[in-house]
């Protein structure tokens, strides 16, 4: 595990503790919908003890098909935009929060490589999230520090708009992780603005 490595990982699990710590504090539960990461965030919080009075559970979906039947994403949906886009995060994380009746849901989707996939370039990476209420969100999957060069002036064009589309540089597991840190520090900050 290279220096990148090792930090991601004392991320994830700083990471990890806050949210369960958060997420308890408020009497909140969390759920999971993984595609990219395979069960890697639903881990970390795992991990960590006490867990279970918030950790709920989650589906890992990695091929696209148990997208559809596990977390009902809408298979039109995915003719339409990928797997590898907001809009599929956001069905992922409002399909896990719907079957496991939990506070909070969060999704990851995308592309860990080594190559390319449905025409996205590893490091392509989405994150979901479904709160209360039935209030959606989707990031591209960026934590501070891990982008890549922005790829030229291409746009990517989703159900939430156009923006120009960005890569997490490195390896299969530098991207995994970088993800999860980003689901991680995506509801954590959630829960911030709510509390302020």
């Amino acid at each position: 595990m290279d220096d990148r490595q090792q930090s991601l990982a004392l991320r994830i699990e700083s990471g990890a503790e806050r949210l369960v710590r958060t997420l308890t504090a408020r009497g909140d539960t969390v759920s999971c919908c993984e595609s990219l990461t395979a069960g890697m965030l639903a881990a970390a919080l795992g991990a960590v003890p006490g867990a279970s009075l918030c950790l709920a559970g989650g589906l890992v979906t990695y091929q696209t098909s148990l997208k559809t039947v596990l977390a009902g994403v809408d298979q039109e949906l995915i003719d339409r935009y990928g797997v590898v886009s907001p809009a599929c995060a956001q069905a992922m994380a409002q399909g896990v929060q719907q079957r496991t009746a939990t506070t909070w849901a969060l999704s990851t989707t995308g592309v860990a490589g080594p190559g390319p996939s449905e025409g996205h370039p590893a490091g392509e990476a989405y994150v979901g999230l479904a709160g209360p209420g039935g209030q959606l969100h989707a990031i591209q999957a960026l934590p501070l520090g891990l982008i890549g060069a922005p790829a030229g002036e291409e746009l990517v064009s989703q159900a939430d708009g156009n923006y120009p589309r960005q890569i997490i540089t490195g390896d299969r597991l530098t991207v995994r992780q970088a993800v999860t840190v980003a689901a991680l520090e995506l509801l954590l900050a959630r829960c911030s603005e709510e509390h302020s």
